[in-house]
C-alpha cells in the first residue's frame, strides 16, 4: 500500500475544493432558492385562483337572480313594466313643458253654478239653493297615467290632490253651512260639489291655485272665485 504523505494531501485538498465564495453560495441559492420560488409562485397561483373562482361564483348568483327577478316581473309586473318604457320614451322625446301641452287634451276642467256654465272670476245668483259643481275629466287613453297626468292640474304630483286647487276660502265667505262633497265616480270623473240654501244676501269664495286659475279662466291674478248672493 502506498502512502500519501502530508503535502500531497494537502494538495489534494486544496485541488479538490477550488471553488470559491460566491461560486458556494451560488450553488447554494440554485440548490434551496429555486425550489422555494416555484413553492411561492405555486402558493400565489392557488390564491389567485380561489379568488377568481369566487368572483365568479359571485356573478353567476348575481346573474340568476337577475334572471329570477326578469321571469317574475314579466309574470307579475308586465303592466308596471309597460308603463315604465313608455314614460322614459316619452321623457326622452319631450321636455316636461313640451309633454304637458301635448297632454293637456285628456284634460278637461269645468266650473258651474245653478247648471250653468261659468267662465268668470265672479258671478251672481239669488237667495235659495246653490249647487256650485267643479268637474274634472280624464279622457281614456292607452297612455299611461305617469305621462298623461302630467297634465293634470296636480301636474302629476302623486301626493297632491284637486281639492287643494279649489276650496272655500272660510274667512272670507259669509253664506255658512256650505255642504262639500267629493264624488269620483271612477278614474276618470272627479266632482267638487257645494251647496247650500241661503237665506239672505252674502258670498261664498273659493281660493284658485293659479294652475286652476288658469285652467278654468285663462288668466292668473286674483287666485279667487266668487259667487254673489243677492
Amino acid at each position: 500500500m502506498k502512502k500519501i504523505n502530508s503535502d500531497n494531501q494537502t494538495e489534494f485538498s486544496m485541488i479538490g475544493d477550488s471553488r470559491g465564495p460566491l461560486d458556494r453560495f451560488i450553488a447554494k441559492i440554485l440548490l434551496y432558492g429555486i425550489p422555494i420560488v416555484i413553492l411561492i409562485a405555486g402558493l400565489s397561483y392557488i390564491i389567485v385562483q380561489k379568488d377568481m373562482n369566487r368572483n365568479l361564483i359571485n356573478e353567476n348568483s348575481d346573474t340568476q337572480s337577475k334572471i329570477e327577478k326578469l321571469n317574475y316581473d314579466m309574470k307579475n309586473n308586465i303592466d308596471t313594466l309597460n308603463q315604465d318604457f313608455a314614460v322614459k320614451s316619452m321623457n326622452a322625446i319631450f321636455n316636461k313643458v313640451d309633454l304637458t301641452f301635448k297632454m293637456n287634451k285628456f284634460w278637461k276642467y269645468s266650473l258651474t253654478v245653478n247648471g250653468k256654465d261659468i267662465k268668470d272670476s265672479s258671478t251672481n245668483v239669488s237667495k235659495g239653493n246653490i249647487t256650485i259643481v267643479l268637474t274634472e275629466t280624464k279622457a281614456k287613453t292607452i297612455l299611461p297615467d305617469a305621462v298623461v297626468d302630467v297634465a293634470k292640474v296636480t301636474g302629476g304630483d302623486a301626493l297632491d290632490k284637486t281639492q287643494n286647487h279649489f276650496f272655500i276660502d272660510t274667512k272670507d265667505t259669509t253664506i255658512k253651512n256650505v255642504n262639500t262633497t267629493v264624488s269620483p265616480k271612477d278614474k276618470y270623473v272627479l266632482k267638487l260639489t257645494y251647496t247650500v240654501k241661503a237665506t239672505a244676501k252674502g258670498k261664498i269664495v273659493f281660493t284658485l291655485s293659479p294652475q286652476m286659475e288658469n285652467i278654468l279662466f285663462g288668466k292668473a291674478g286674483k287666485f279667487t272665485f266668487t259667487v254673489n248672493v243677492k
